[in-house]
């Protein structure tokens, strides 16, 4: 649909929700447009407009180059407030010029939060409330304690590994994590705390050691980390590898570089943490 046909439906004034996706040649824009047939199966219509004539009747052509690096870059977040700024009145703009209300959150994709602002407790809060979804469904004192520990392994430690693969939780939904699962196993339930015999630090041992084998989620947010910079320590042809690489370290592709930066992706900043551990333990070993 070009210009001429998408404007006579007004979908800009009927938009019901906020504009969730612009990419280029050609520009697609989805959203909610009220008044358009849509599929049963399909949540939201898309239109698809000619990003040449978009571009010119939207009054974009003739900006200079630094209105359009601005431009392709105002989704970026955690920049300086100077910069966090510009790219919101450049959002403004592009909102006010294509009559589509500004998004507040982008939701999901993927299973992981789209991050467009200052990471809280908040942002990984889903997390948390799986957990506790499945503990409102099981009746701790109908359960033996070796019961309690197989489900605390198997479940409840397993629930945050996915989003602990690519992002860094926060210390404390950590120790929520933790707090849930060490009270779940002594059978504590909510408005009844019952004794807890053993300190987490001790539960958290390997089994030869005394412990459950069960990992804290600080120490499995870390050795998910752990695993990814060893990835790019041996697998430097991996694009994603390539592509933080070509990103952040600007002098070039060492690992000695890997340093902590404020406006870095979640990624990247929890590297850094972790980096120094994992060059310690890289030993040379004869396979012969």
């Amino acid at each position: 649909m070009d210009c001429e046909k998408a404007s006579s439906q007004e979908w800009g004034s009927k938009a019901q929700s906020n504009l969730s996706l612009i990419l280029a040649a050609p520009i697609l824009l989805f959203d909610q447009v009220k008044g358009l047939p849509r599929k049963p199966m399909s949540p939201s219509p898309s239109t698809s407009i000619d990003s040449r004539r978009a571009w010119v009747e939207s009054g974009f052509h003739g900006k200079p180059p630094s209105f359009l690096r601005n431009l392709t870059h105002s989704s970026s977040p955690q920049k300086s407030r100077k910069g966090s700024l510009r790219k919101r009145d450049t959002c403004k703009l592009i909102s006010e010029r294509l009559n589509i209300p500004m998004a507040q959150d982008l939701g999901h994709y993927l299973g992981f939060p789209i991050l467009h602002g200052r990471i809280t407790m908040d942002t990984y809060r889903y997390i948390f409330n799986r957990i506790n979804k499945h503990l409102a469904g099981w009746k701790a004192d109908n359960l033996s304690l070796p019961r309690r520990v197989r489900l605390a392994m198997s479940v409840l430690n397993v629930i945050p590994s996915y989003a602990m693969q690519t992002f860094v939780l926060p210390a404390g939904i950590c120790d929520q994590i933790d707090q849930k699962i060490w009270a779940f196993i002594w059978g504590s339930q909510q408005g009844r705390r019952r004794i807890h015999l053993i300190n987490w630090e001790t539960i958290c041992l390997p089994k030869d050691q005394g412990g459950l084998g069960l990992r804290s989620a600080r120490e499995l947010n870390a050795g998910y980390h752990m695993k990814l910079a060893w990835t790019m320590l041996t697998k430097p042809e991996e694009l994603w590898v390539q592509v933080l690489k070509e990103k952040y370290l600007k002098a070039g592709p060492s690992s000695v570089q890997v340093r902590r930066q404020s406006d870095g992706s979640s990624l990247w900043r929890g590297l850094p943490r972790i980096w120094g551990l994992t060059l310690s333990g890289i030993c040379w070993s004869d396979s012969l």
